[in-house]
């Protein structure tokens, strides 16, 4: 559902017009309260972003599931289901945050965020 809504416009109606349970419109509720984005002015989102990124001798590839630019920050988002602390997945978000830098001069941070309990994990580069 999160790859289906717009940002920009009032996500509560928005969910109104899923047939979602209480326990999931609740749970994307409280995505977008998420102490990072609360109160942010979202400038742009850019969904499945696709990226490469040369590292030392090799190219990493793929595809970004979010990213909130604000006014002064590029703040990625990755889906994962559940187990958000597992070091590939952060290594992961590592290279969509060290594309960003190479191609903004806003701050760039990185989250994980799993999709069955809420929760979130911030990543640092």
């Amino acid at each position: 559902v999160l790859q289906y809504l717009d940002f920009n416009k009032n996500i509560y109606g928005q969910l109104d017009s899923y047939n979602l349970s209480p326990q999931l419109k609740e749970q994307i509720s409280q995505f977008f309260n998420a102490p990072f984005l609360a109160q942010q002015e979202i400038v742009d989102v850019y969904k499945e972003h696709a990226f490469i990124l040369q590292k030392e001798d090799q190219m990493i590839q793929g595809s970004i599931d979010l990213i909130i630019e604000t006014p002064t920050q590029m703040i990625v988002v990755d889906y994962k289901l559940e187990d958000i602390h597992k070091r590939s997945y952060q290594t992961q978000v590592q290279h969509y945050m060290a594309y960003l830098l190479e191609h903004t001069k806003k701050e760039v941070v990185g989250f994980l965020y799993s999709i069955t309990t809420g929760k979130f994990l911030k990543v640092e580069l």
